[in-house]
């Protein structure tokens, strides 16, 4: 059978796009390569997701590209969900003090940053995710691609114990980027770490503690929660209140609400 000339060049033209990657954005700043590639290794469900964003300017001069407060405010984006729900990326910057999150790069030089994808999306669910990501000036990287196994209960503990270790080292920003991503784990295998971490005599620690409490507010978290609400220091009291009060919704135990209100009561907000 022939083919005529008109369907012989449609096919030609189909078989030269295959392969093609995404032509690159009109504005993003030439000579620059851009990366998003994950840390973890088989992620299994509520273990903290880290990937680094790296930027290599390949050019003869110097660029300055703005990612806005904390280097993360300007990151722009979607995670497509493994029921192919899209969401846009939130920023977890909130105001107050901040890095200014400009970042110079030499011609010829590289720069890199790790960020703590539970900022941006709590990946409730095992499956796969696509974050596509976009920084104005820059190309935009190939997408990335997450499999989440199921929760793993022996793997969690070890990541939990691991990011409590962490929460006490001598680097600040590692202190900061630990007791984060623990308040964020939302896993009943995170209560001791947390519980640990919520003795810390650091009072950002204490706090990001007592987030993560309350996220998972089951019994062992609200007992934690309601020790600290009794406090001698005024703000680890009005802490652990403020976040009683925030968990409060999720707790059924009749019992333990009534503690609970009499904690909430019985303290002030910081808020």
């Amino acid at each position: 059978m022939k083919t005529t000339p008109i369907i012989a060049m449609l096919l030609l033209a189909a078989a030269g796009c295959l392969g093609q990657e995404t032509p690159a954005r009109q504005d993003a700043i030439p000579a620059m390569d851009v990366d998003f590639v994950l840390k973890n290794a088989k992620p299994v469900l509520h273990e903290p997701l880290w990937a680094d964003l790296s930027v290599a300017n390949n050019g003869t001069s110097d660029v300055t590209i703005d990612f806005g407060a904390n280097y993360i405010d300007d990151i722009h984006g979607s995670i497509t969900t493994p029921a192919g729900t899209k969401v846009e990326i939130r920023s977890p910057y909130q105001g107050g003090f901040a890095a200014i999150g400009k970042a110079k790069i030499a011609a010829r030089q590289s720069w890199a940053r790790t960020y703590l994808l539970n900022d941006w999306y709590d990946f409730s669910t095992p499956g796969r995710y696509e974050i596509a990501l976009h920084v104005d000036a820059l190309p935009d990287p190939k997408p990335l691609v997450i499999e989440i196994g199921p929760r793993d209960e022996t793997k969690l503990k070890t990541v939990y114990a691991e990011l409590l270790a962490s929460a006490s080292s001598r680097n600040a920003q590692v202190r900061l980027d630990s007791a984060r991503a623990l308040s964020l784990a939302n896993d009943p295998a995170a209560v001791p770490s947390l519980v640990k971490l919520l003795a810390s005599s650091d009072g950002s620690a204490f706090a990001r503690a007592a987030e993560g409490l309350a996220r998972i507010a089951d019994k062992a978290s609200i007992e934690a929660l309601l020790a600290a609400a009794t406090d001698k220091d005024p703000f680890r009291r009005q802490t652990a209140a403020y976040h009683l009060q925030q968990a409060r919704p999720r707790i059924d135990d009749r019992a333990l609400l009534k503690r609970v209100d009499a904690a909430i009561g019985t303290s002030v907000s910081p808020h």
